[in-house]
């Protein structure tokens, strides 16, 4: 994915979670991480979940160190 203007990161304390949202392509995505850094681009090692929207329908990928799991 090309790097594009995402907002945030958001700390959302009653989960202990981070987030970043984005609207790329019109469609909405969300990156997930429970470390902060795990948002950023330059920190592969860090696991991070990432929710986007494809013709309307969700999906999720699981990232660390530069692979997607899932």
């Amino acid at each position: 994915m090309a790097y594009t203007d995402w907002d945030g990161p958001k700390y959302h304390r009653q989960n202990r979670l981070y987030y970043k949202l984005a609207t790329i392509r019109g469609e909405r995505n969300i990156l997930e991480s429970d470390d902060k850094l795990g948002l950023e681009p330059d920190n592969p090692g860090i696991m991070h979940d990432h929710f986007y929207t494809k013709n309307g329908q969700w999906y999720v990928q699981t990232k660390i160190e530069n692979k997607h799991i899932f």
